[in-house]
């Protein structure tokens, strides 16, 4: 996007003022050498004594747009800086903001991402113990029938034995009913 800013001196000294530009944002003014011109929450002293990272501004100097994550020198705040020389002024803009402003949205995200994680992650857990458990009672239940199956083969064995005896002994009576009569 394009941004325009046209405002008083007084302006970069009233943080009060800049409070739509985000919360704790600042915007200042460099010269081409890297002094500041002006910047919010500037005291007057402060003009013209804070000085640029050279390297910065020399690639600024070369035609880039730069963004970059540095301690402020003016309050000591990690920030992320984006800097661009104004076209046809010799003068260099630049607009902060604290990494933790910059990275609100993206905690909030990932703390929602990661809540649903946490809950997907027991969702599942429960499911695997859910399976666990069935497949626990589904092995208990073969086992059950193959011993139930053993049992009834056991019995009918049993039982064709019994018949089976008692076949011989009806057929031996019968031979001997057969040999008396």
């Amino acid at each position: 996007g394009v941004v325009q800013v046209a405002v008083r001196p007084g302006f970069f000294q009233d943080a009060g003022l800049t409070a739509d530009s985000g919360r704790n944002a600042s915007l200042a003014l460099w010269t081409m050498e890297g002094r500041v011109i002006a910047r919010t929450g500037l005291r007057p002293d402060q003009v013209d004594s804070l000085r640029a990272d050279p390297a910065m501004m020399r690639e600024v100097l070369a035609g880039h747009a730069l963004t970059r994550q540095v301690r402020s020198g003016f309050d000591g705040v990690e920030r992320i800086i984006a800097l661009r020389q104004v076209p046809g002024w010799p003068v260099v803009a630049a607009a902060a903001i604290p990494l933790e402003s910059a990275l609100a949205p993206f905690s909030r995200a990932h703390g929602w991402s990661l809540g649903v994680l946490v809950v997907s992650c027991l969702m599942v857990a429960g499911l695997a113990f859910a399976a666990l458990r069935l497949g626990e009672r589904a092995t208990a239940s073969a086992r059950e029938a193959e011993d139930a199956r053993a049992q009834l083969e056991a019995r009918v064995a049993e039982r064709t034995a019994e018949l089976a005896e008692a076949n011989a002994r009806l057929a031996e009576r019968e031979q001997r009913y057969r040999g008396i009569f």
